[in-house]
């Protein structure tokens, strides 16, 4: 083994050429590789230095909450193989490697509608001399290599291989397998190929592929013999440790989507829009910008919220504030205040607001590019502007749970980084991770975040949570002119990815009629409701999240497609149809078939954000007429902080300022809330 080992790159040749006497310029530098059974074999020997486990690469991806190795052509061979004599610890991350290769495979298989289980196997084409040819099958999400081909080969060995793993799943599929006529005189054939012209059989047994499955077959029904048989061997016994490495707590998974090119921006939006005037609060409009693996979720008005999977990047509580400030007055741009003289239009891919205050136009356009969301304020004035264009981010990273526990908990666990031209915000602790990165592109621009800008913050009369960013860019316009401040947020892993189709005009009308629901509740109580949220629970329902009922299944499919997509992109909800056959629908995440009782009936009218039944179309002529919202810095009233001594001096003239943290103790009846400036109450029960 060792004669094939470069010691400079300490990692394995592909191959050697005798003829040539040369080796292969590529190497298995891989985790989830068959190699990986000859690189334990002789650490364990001691044929190769220790260093060389290291130096296989672990680069994860991921996959509907999953992660797992990534492989080159990602194949069964590559991830399975290598156990039929190595152990697997569970809960190790190549345990879950293997567990998310078969949960790729199932997906592939689905979408091919063919039995899963691909790998390197015969193919039906044959060469001059009337041989089956041979190539790399993969599971195109778990392969590095990016070729794809449009031809599904299926070999039954590739699920022989996960028998041990899942042995159920690997049975029902070789049943499946002989259904369609693969069995033969040794057994199931090489492979099948399924395309148009149906399914085209590989009529071959090869002698490599036939004893793996025999060695799965006697695992999967003696308890891993031939792996207790390997490591009988004390030298390997020594070294199975080494299989238990778990994955990272905060790995970054890589992004394999690819798309096919060609298609434009305004082909993907299927070039819709819906425009309208004014924000009246009972008129706040919501609609979905869906980006890869994040979406944002913006208001007619200009208020930003952005979630990426599991976790909350920023929440409707403390959004994006882009404002004015000249001298001491500041003035808050967008999101735009009550009754501000606002224009806005809305399309597939962006929103665009406009409005007129004081002898100023001012404009933000947020727009979804592969790099996140991009946020645009453009200043123009009839009169000449002296001060500050200022942008105010609080990241909070924090699940719905957390968040729901109490709004300071987010920020507890956020950690930052300062580039040229960014920060970096992370989540930290435990799972699930999640990434924030503020960036803009003027080099005018003065970034400022932590302590730093929550007390600049407050000197300006702005919100002061940390964690925050504040972006300021210096404004000395003429009358006429214009100017403008960039600001990306973006996701982290994601960037560069290329974007999910914009959905179409009608699905994205319903979506918004969902969503303004979902995040602006009607403003009433639940005194008049028929029942609480446990009587829900009988149905199948948590009413945990807001409930939507449609009582017509004729227009059921379109509100239940609009359902759909908010779902996928984070914004869970529970679609309730009254239709005789009751019980979920596996096919439908979130969506519940009831009994079309009356009393049934009555309970989730009352327990419902919306009858999409009565839901009217997102308007388009709303109220324009207003104010703006203006307030004044107090001459002297901003907080001073000082030490004499050894004494901290904290010395107000009008209140406590807004307090960056707090901890509260409790027995649940009595508790003490302790602040980070020295304040604190009790209290008792209420």
């Amino acid at each position: 083994m060792a004669a094939l080992y470069d010691g400079d790159k300490e990692l394995f040749y592909i191959s050697y050429t005798p003829a040539e006497d040369s080796f292969s310029a590529a190497h298995y530098d891989l985790m989830a590789s068959e190699a990986r059974l000859l690189s334990f074999s002789a650490l364990a020997l001691g044929q190769v230095e220790r260093r060389h486990w290291s130096r296989l690469s672990r680069c994860m991806l991921a996959s509907d909450g999953y992660q797992g190795m990534a492989a080159w052509f990602g194949t069964m061979f590559e991830y399975f193989m290598p156990h039929l004599l190595l152990p697997l610890p569970e809960d190790s991350a190549l345990y879950e490697s293997l567990a998310f290769c078969v949960g790729e495979q199932l997906r592939w298989g689905r979408r091919n509608r063919a039995p899963w289980g691909v790998s390197e196997s015969g193919i039906p084409e044959r060469d001059g001399a009337g041989h089956y040819g041979y190539r790399a099958n993969g599971a195109p999400k778990l392969a590095l290599c990016g070729e794809h081909r449009e031809d599904y080969v299926a070999a039954p060995y590739a699920t022989f291989l996960a028998l041990p793993l899942v042995p159920h799943r690997a049975v029902d599929n070789l049943k499946r397998l002989h259904r369609l006529r693969l069995g033969g005189r040794y057994g199931l054939y090489e492979a099948a190929q399924f395309d148009e012209a149906g399914v085209r059989l590989v009529k071959s047994w090869m002698a490599h592929h036939m004893g793996m499955s025999m060695v799965a077959i006697d695992n999967a029904l003696l308890s891993n013999r031939m792996v207790a048989r390997f490591c009988a061997e004390p030298a390997m016994a020594a070294y199975t440790p080494l299989l238990e490495e778990e994955i990272p707590r905060f790995s970054r998974p890589l992004d394999l989507r690819r798309t096919a090119p060609g298609r434009s921006a305004g082909e993907r939006a299927g070039g819709w829009t819906l425009e309208g005037r004014g924000c009246a609060k009972e008129h706040i409009l919501w609609t979905l910008l869906p980006g890869t693996g994040w979406s944002a979720q913006v208001s007619n008005n200009g208020r930003i919220r952005m979630n990426a999977e599991e976790i909350q990047l920023l929440v409707g509580r403390l959004p994006p504030l882009f404002c004015l400030a000249e001298g001491e007055t500041v003035t808050a741009l967008f999101p735009a205040p009550e009754g501000a003289q606002l224009r806005w239009r809305i399309s597939g891919d962006a929103v665009t607001l406009e409005q007129r205050m004081d002898a100023l136009t001012v404009g933000l356009e947020l727009r979804r590019t592969g790099e996140g969301l991009s946020c645009r304020l453009r200043l123009r004035g009839e009169r000449r502007i002296e001060g500050r264009l200022l942008c105010l981010v609080h990241p909070q990273l924090a699940t719905e749970r957390e968040h729901l526990a109490h709004p300071a908990f987010g920020g507890l666990r956020v950690d930052w980084a300062v580039a040229a031209d960014c920060i970096r915000f992370r989540r930290r602790g435990s799972a699930p991770s999640g990434e924030l990165t503020v960036a803009w592109q003027d080099g005018e621009v003065l970034a400022l975040v932590g302590p730093e800008a929550s007390d600049r913050a407050l000197a300006l009369g702005l919100p002061p949570e940390e964690p925050l960013t504040l972006l300021e860019k210096d404004v000395r316009l003429p009358a006429g002119r214009e100017t403008a401040l960039c600001v990306s947020l973006q996701t982290g892993e994601n960037c560069g990815a290329a974007l999910p189709d914009a959905p179409g005009r009608e699905t994205m009308l319903r979506a918004m009629g969902l969503l303004s629901r979902m995040l602006t509740p009607p403003l009433r109580g639940r005194e008049g409701a028929p029942g609480i949220q446990s009587d829900l629970w009988p149905l199948g329902i948590s009413g945990d999240r807001p409930v939507f009922l449609c009582r017509d299944g004729a227009i059921a499919p379109g509100w239940l497609a609009a359902h759909q997509l908010l779902y996928a992109a984070g914004l869970e909800s529970d679609f309730v149809l009254l239709s005789p056959a009751e019980g979920g629908d596996r096919a439908l995440p979130g969506v519940h078939r009831v009994s079309p009782k009356p009393e049934v009936e009555a309970l989730l009218r009352g327990m419902c954000a919306a009858l999409v039944d009565e839901l009217p179309p997102p308007e388009t002529d709303l109220p324009q007429p207003g104010r703006v919202l203006r307030w004044t810095i107090p001459s002297g009233e901003a907080p001073q902080f000082a030490w004499e001594g050894e004494t901290f001096v904290l010395k107000i003239r009008a209140q406590l300022p807004a307090v960056r943290w707090s901890i509260p103790l409790t027995n649940g009846s009595f508790g003490y809330l302790g602040m980070e400036t020295g304040g604190g109450f009790l209290w008792r029960e209420n």
